[in-house]
C-alpha cells in the first residue's frame, strides 16, 4: 500500500469526475503515489462515502507543498475541506484511494531572536516553513498565549521569498519562553485549532484570520446619515441656508460692489451667499491680479468660504 500527505485544493473548474494529484512539490513529505498511473480509474474513499474518478498527474516543480485538485461536488460528496491536508493510502489491488484528516503538522526549525524595530510586534514565518506546517497566508495575526491567557498580539509577517523557511520572534517573546537564537525549536500546527506552538518551549500562538473590510457598507452607513429629510417635513437649524454657488458679476444679477458688503445682521430680503475665491492666472509682467470681485479695501476683505449678506430685489 503506497502513502502520501497531500493538500486538499477544491477548484471550481475541475471536472467532478477527474482529479488532478501533484507529487513533485520541493517542500512536501516523503510519498510514495507515484504508483498512481496517469488516466488511473480510482475510488476515492472518506468514511462511508466514496467516488470514483479518473486521475490526472502534473508536474508541480515550483510548488511548495503536494496536492490533490478535485471539483466542487466531488468534495462536497466526500466532505473535503479545502486548504486541508490528508494521508492518501493507496490500494493497487482494488484501485482505492482513502484519505484521513491529517490535523496536526510539525517541523523543526531553528529560532531566530529579531531584536529590530520593524520585529517587535510580529512573527516572521517563511512561506516554506508556513506550506510544510499547513498553514496559509490568511493567517494574519496571532496571540501569544502562556499557560493558557494571551499575554500579547502580534502580526504575522512572510517574506516574498518564497524558499525561506525561517521563524523569528520578537526578543520580548524570547525573554518571556526562555528561547536563544538559533535554539532548535520543534513547532506543530493544528489546522482545527489554529494553534501554532514550539511544543518544547511552551510558546503557543493562537492565529486568526483577518477578513478584509467591507468600504461599500461604511460608505453607504455615512450617507445613511445625511438622509434629506421627508417631504412637507419642517427642519430647524441655527446656520442660513445653503444656496448654489454664485459668481461675482452683473451676469447672475448680483453687482460686486453688493456681494463684496461686510457681514451684517440678517434683515429681510437678505439672502445669504458663499462666496469663493477667484483667481485669474498671472499675467504677463509676472503680477498677480485678482478679478474686480476681489478689488476692494483691506479692511472689508473676508476670507474664502465666508458667508455674505446680500441684498436681493424682490421679484428679480
Amino acid at each position: 500500500m503506497a502513502r502520501g500527505i497531500l493538500d486538499v485544493i477544491v477548484s471550481d473548474s475541475m471536472d467532478d469526475n477527474e482529479i488532478i494529484l501533484v507529487t513533485e512539490c520541493y517542500n512536501g513529505y516523503a510519498e510514495e503515489l507515484q504508483t498512481i498511473a496517469e488516466g488511473a480509474v480510482v475510488t476515492l474513499k472518506k468514511g462511508d462515502s466514496e467516488r470514483e474518478v479518473k486521475v490526472l498527474r502534473e508536474k508541480g516543480d515550483e510548488c511548495a507543498f503536494h496536492y490533490m485538485e478535485v471539483g466542487n461536488e466531488t468534495a462536497s460528496e466526500l466532505g473535503l475541506v479545502d486548504g486541508a491536508r490528508y494521508l492518501l493510502e493507496y490500494d493497487a489491488v482494488d484501485s482505492t484511494i482513502k484519505l484521513t484528516r491529517v490535523k496536526v503538522s510539525r517541523a523543526q526549525v531553528p529560532v531566530r531572536v529579531d531584536r529590530t524595530s520593524a520585529g517587535k510586534d510580529r512573527i516572521t514565518i517563511g512561506y516554506s516553513l508556513l506550506s510544510q506546517l499547513g498553514m496559509t497566508t490568511d493567517n494574519s495575526k496571532a496571540a501569544v498565549l502562556k499557560d493558557g491567557k494571551e499575554t500579547a498580539k502580534l502580526r504575522f509577517h512572510i517574506p516574498e521569498n518564497e524558499l525561506d523557511g525561517s521563524f523569528r520572534v520578537p526578543s520580548f517573546v524570547a525573554a518571556m519562553f526562555g528561547l536563544q537564537d538559533g535554539e532548535l525549536c520543534q513547532l506543530e500546527y493544528n489546522q482545527t485549532t489554529k494553534v501554532l506552538q514550539c511544543t518544547d518551549k511552551g510558546l503557543m500562538l493562537s492565529c486568526h484570520v483577518l477578513k478584509p473590510r467591507n468600504r461599500s457598507r461604511s460608505k453607504s452607513a455615512a450617507s445613511a446619515t445625511r438622509k434629506k429629510p421627508a417631504k412637507g417635513l419642517t427642519v430647524t437649524t441655527d446656520r442660513p441656508p445653503r444656496l448654489p454657488l454664485r459668481q461675482a458679476g452683473p451676469r447672475n444679477g448680483l453687482p460686486a460692489s453688493q456681494e463684496l458688503k461686510p457681514a451684517m445682521k440678517p434683515a429681510e430680503g437678505v439672502v445669504f451667499v458663499k462666496q469663493p475665491l477667484v483667481r485669474q492666472k498671472p499675467a504677463a509682467s509676472g503680477k498677480r491680479h485678482r478679478t474686480a470681485a476681489l478689488r476692494t479695501p483691506r479692511a472689508n476683505r473676508r476670507p474664502a468660504g465666508l458667508l455674505l449678506g446680500v441684498n436681493v430685489t424682490p421679484g428679480r
